[in-house]
């Protein structure tokens, strides 16, 4: 009962609010969940396939630039 008054207490719909007090509401987004897993990229990088859109750019240069995930 606490923590769902204190989350209505918070949660605005304004993200506006959010740059006035960024630790003191809570901003809910809508997002499309993405079937990914850390196994499903390694056997993508395993199978000669890019794992580019999937984990961030600095990550696909450090496994490149170590041979990470080659098929052997």
């Amino acid at each position: 009962d606490d923590l769902r008054a204190e989350y209505q207490k918070r949660h605005s719909t304004n993200g506006t609010l959010l740059q006035a007090s960024p630790a003191g509401h809570i901003f809910s987004l809508a997002m499309t969940p993405l079937d990914i897993s850390a196994t499903r990229i390694r056997a993508s990088l395993a199978s000669g396939r890019s794992a580019r859109y999937l984990i961030p750019d600095s990550v696909v240069h450090y496994i490149d630039q170590h041979n990470l995930y080659r098929a052997s």
